[in-house]
């Protein structure tokens, strides 16, 4: 096993992406805080707003139904909660993408060709892509990805 403290510095890219919303800091979450401690350059992409979780959002709010303005919605507070939660970390906004792929939906998705998905990730990763500009080209580059979901 690589403890990433000892490999991680500040000549390093971090890319983290996660299916939904707080994917990232369940999964990554302490290599973004070491990233940052190091001055990484730090890139969070996720692939869903997590706005089809009704157990969930009926739970939080108490609601059984679930309309399709209630989940556009849900994914509006869980992309707020991301960026609350990456904030915590030292991530700020600009560093941050939502694909805004259907969630529940990845995985037929991938499974029909990645076309569009694939071409998504490759244009929000390039180095010269507008949210990318605090990122810097590096030797090496470490990606993490969250785990699928389940």
């Amino acid at each position: 096993m690589i403890d990433i403290r000892e490999r991680l510095t500040s000549n390093e890219r971090i890319m983290v992406i996660a299916p939904h919303p707080d994917d990232e800091s369940i999964a990554t979450g302490g290599v973004l805080l070491h990233a940052v401690s190091v001055h990484a350059p730090v890139r969070v992409l996720y692939m869903t707003d997590g706005e089809d979780n009704p157990w969930a959002q009926r739970a939080t709010e108490g609601n059984w139904r679930i309309t399709s303005d209630d989940r556009l919605r849900w994914g509006a507070r869980r992309r707020s909660e991301a960026l609350d939660a990456l904030a915590c970390l030292g991530i700020p906004p600009e560093a941050v993408g939502f694909l805004q792929f259907a969630d529940q939906r990845l995985t037929s998705l991938l499974g029909e060709g990645a076309g569009e998905p694939a071409r998504r990730l490759a244009e929000e990763s390039r180095p010269g892509s507008r949210r990318r500009s605090s990122c810097r080209p590096s030797r090496t580059d470490i990606p993490i990805t969250a785990p699928p979901p389940s």
